[in-house]
């Protein structure tokens, strides 16, 4: 049997697993649970967040060619944001509550030394709960729910050395809806509401999704550090009472022309389906097609026998078919109605991306990732723009050093680009609604870089039959305010950054038996 437990001032784990029936069987249980909503009430009232997940996992081999497999997780996160009166004018909180729980059953049959053949069931609920409460304005609240069932059938075969075949079956039966208090467009013929202040309405959404898949893939080295791997999966999807039929291709290859060094490449079709709100009723459109997307990439890989990896790959993603709200006026035979969605926004993301890594071994271990990229939209009769989630620069680092006497001391670096925003430039006085409403700049700028260091240092002391660990760890070392959005006055003639999280530092004890 094996113990692992970890306390500290933001959160506790522990980790157990045990053989059983003659170690045909193992049965491993996880749990952890922040206590973030205890102490962060004494730094700030603007900000409250707690997690929790936890884990099952049982395996069990009856026979030496039958594996058995249990596994359940799942995870409930929350976190509320608040503004204060004195701040704004008015007082605001936004709120997010996030939740899931899969059980997945399994079974594996090495029917021959040639011949397996996988079976998996998985049951899985989700839940997002998102919530805008304002003084003197209606909430606005989007609580999407999915209940999913899903079924996977693989047979691998591999006839001879370098040679292997995969196919299989997936099919997917889910019902997704939920409960929505949203802005919604005025009648035909009434000018809009005020940008901060919509006419909301309150719904219930439930639709269902039948997703069928056959799939097939070869895996061949028609010579020695040459692989060849072509596959193809076909889809027939129901949604909305419309079927569509989709065929994602693929080809990828890898090419070690030394001893060190691999060639890669890859490229192939995508399909994604639309979300619950863009084809179920009474908004959405049951025609609006699965988003398309043609993805490639090339690169090089360099190895050494001491445990270091670089990896450098340029990847270009085109995507076409991609819904989005028009507002368009559509005159039918029934007369004027409202066109919601259209589907015929493209899109580009394209960069680079290097990683170098030096595995577990030694005195140092870590790695370091960078991505240099560009993410961009097009809408017909319209120039390109930069998506609204675009980051240029990615930079993650996380670094270990061994200082002997078991002290260690680690290090994480996050550098990214801040997302595009139209900032607010002005405001005008609205005497209908006795407000400022806001006036916001024709042209694109940026959030700032986000940017944070956490450092830690570990203490170990050996026993017979465990290890006791002590640790330091500090988040946001230099207590950078990382600015993800900004808080105005009432009249919109000074902003402030909104609520960062500050410098943490916490210290631990782990138990390992």
């Amino acid at each position: 049997w094996h113990l692992d437990f970890e306390v500290d001032l933001l959160k506790a784990s522990v980790l157990y697993s045990i053989p059983f029936d003659e170690k045909k069987g193992m049965l491993t249980l996880a749990l952890r649970r922040s206590y973030y909503e205890v102490f962060l009430p004494l730094l700030t009232d603007d900000v409250m967040l707690s997690y929790t997940d936890y884990q099952m996992r049982v395996k069990y081999r009856p026979r030496r060619d039958l594996l058995l497999k249990l596994l359940s997780l799942g995870a409930e996160d929350s976190l509320e944001v608040s503004i204060s009166e004195g701040e704004t004018g008015t007082a605001r909180s936004t709120s997010l509550d996030t939740g899931f729980h899969r059980l997945l059953l399994g079974a594996d049959w090495d029917v021959n030394r040639r011949l397996r053949w996988m079976n998996s069931v998985v049951w899985e609920h989700d839940r997002v709960s998102t919530a805008r409460i304002a003084d003197g304005e209606d909430d606005i609240r989007y609580s999407p729910i999915g209940w999913f069932t899903q079924w996977r059938s693989t047979i691998q075969w591999s006839p001879q050395p370098g040679l292997k075949w995969e196919s299989g079956t997936d099919i997917l039966y889910a019902k997704v809806g939920g409960r929505y208090q949203i802005p919604t467009p005025p009648a035909l013929g009434d000018p809009p509401a005020p940008t901060f202040s919509p006419i909301t309405i309150a719904s219930e959404l439930e639709e269902y999704v039948l997703s069928n898949a056959l799939y097939t893939q070869v895996d061949w080295e028609p010579v020695k550090g040459w692989r060849l791997i072509p596959g193809v999966r076909g889809t027939v999807d129901s949604y909305g009472n419309e079927w569509h039929a989709s065929a994602d291709p693929k080809f990828s290859t890898r090419y070690q022309f030394a001893p060190q060094w691999t060639a890669k490449g890859m490229v192939g079709l995508a399909h994604q389906l639309p979300n619950e709100f863009q084809f179920g009723e009474p908004w959405g459109d049951p025609k609006v097609p699965p988003t398309r997307a043609l993805q490639g990439s090339l690169g090089l890989e360099w190895a050494h026998r001491l445990g270091w990896e670089v990896s450098v790959e340029g990847f270009y993603n085109h995507l076409t078919r991609l819904p989005y709200l028009a507002g368009d006026l559509d005159s039918g035979a029934e007369g004027l109605d409202r066109l919601f969605w259209r589907w015929d926004e493209t899109g580009r993301s394209y960069g680079l991306e290097l990683l170098i890594r030096k595995r577990l071994g030694g005195r140092h271990h870590g790695w370091l990732s960078y991505t240099l990229s560009r993410s961009e939209r097009k809408r017909p009769g319209r120039s390109w723009e930069l998506f609204r989630v675009d980051q240029t620069h990615i930079l993650n680092a996380a670094w270990t050093v061994r200082l002997g006497a078991d002290w260690s001391f680690g290090a994480r670096f996050t550098l990214t680009t801040g997302n595009p925003v139209y900032p607010i430039v002005g405001a005008r006085y609205d005497a209908d609604r006795d407000r400022y409403q806001p006036v916001f700049s024709t042209k694109k700028t940026r959030l700032p870089m986000y940017h944070r260091l956490d450092v830690r240092l570990d203490k170990q002391w050996r026993f017979e039959s465990w290890i006791l660990g002590c640790y330091l760890d500090i988040q946001n070392v230099y207590n950078a305010t990382n600015t993800e959005g900004y808080n105005y006055t009432y009249d919109y003639s000074k902003r402030v950054p909104g609520a960062s999280i500050p410098i943490i530092p916490t210290v631990g004890l782990r138990g390992t038996f």
